[in-house]
């Protein structure tokens, strides 16, 4: 019976904040330039004043066996109605920085994008359920296909990726700025995206490996020296080029290339102009 209610509530709430999207103009589009946190968190936050003193009641019973798997259920049955109710907006903003923007931007864009969102859906979770928030296996059923979105997205741009300098980027952007820099300072409400970026760093890593090799066997290991130097030196001195030549003492401009000169019998004596 509590589980029926509270589903019928989380419903309830889902198909309001749905009706106010429609009722709005909104659509998947012009929302996905952002989460629109008037309608998408705020009215859907109001829901928790009706299941807060059941969740309440069922999170101070935990200890017990029977209520643990009572407020697991509520745990799956928030993160349904959450992904139904934002999947189509996230996928739609991050189909929006893949058609526009480039692997290193679209990259960082959507890291951006997606850390703003587990961010607020931390925090609404929180609003639901305060003393069980802290476990972040809790939100992985909303936050895990949100954010694999990104890594589905730019995974075919980094297949076809040979620029060496770009996946360098990528591994800069991925290892220090996000995983290191901005994660780092806000852990705790972006547990669910480490898994997922070091997916798309692994592939990143994976993929310079096999560019770098790649590199080394077509401009360095197919080279062969001295033989290319020697070629070099002497196309230089086929090719056509105008020269100085001073020829029984008179000074004139010879058009041509220093070997046909030679073969004439001159003596090369000022250098190339």
């Amino acid at each position: 019976m509590i589980r029926t209610h509270v589903l019928s509530v989380l419903r309830s709430t889902s198909s309001q904040v749905q009706a106010a999207i429609r009722s709005s103009g909104g659509n998947k589009t012009s929302f996905a330039e952002g989460i629109e946190p008037s309608i998408i968190y705020v009215r859907f936050k109001a829901a928790a004043n009706e299941l807060k003193p059941i969740l309440e009641e069922i999170e101070s019973r935990t200890p017990r066996k029977e209520y643990i798997q009572l407020l697991e259920e509520c745990h799956k049955l928030y993160c349904e109605q959450r992904l139904s109710l934002i999947r189509g907006i996230v996928q739609q903003r991050i189909s929006e920085f893949s058609r526009k923007e480039a692997l290193s931007s679209l990259t960082r864009s959507g890291c951006a994008y997606l850390m703003q969102v587990c961010q607020l859906e931390h925090q609404l979770f929180n609003h639901f359920f305060p003393s069980s928030s802290e476990d972040i296996s809790s939100l992985t059923p909303l936050v895990d296909p949100l954010c694999t979105f990104l890594y589905d997205t730019s995974r075919p741009k980094l297949i076809h990726e040979t620029n060496l300098d770009v996946l360098c980027e990528l591994v800069n952007i991925l290892k220090v700025e996000v995983l290191g820099e901005q994660l780092s300072r806000r852990r705790k409400s972006l547990a669910g995206l480490p898994p997922t970026l070091d997916r798309i760093l692994a592939n990143v890593h994976e993929r310079l490996t096999f560019r770098a090799r790649t590199y080394i066997r077509d401009e360095t290991r197919i080279w062969d020296y001295p033989k290319k130097l020697e070629q070099s030196v002497s196309a230089e001195l086929d090719s056509p080029s105008k020269f100085a030549f001073s020829c029984e003492g008179c000074s004139l401009i010879y058009g041509g290339s220093v070997n046909q000169y030679l073969a004439q019998g001159c003596e090369l004596t000022i250098l190339d102009l």
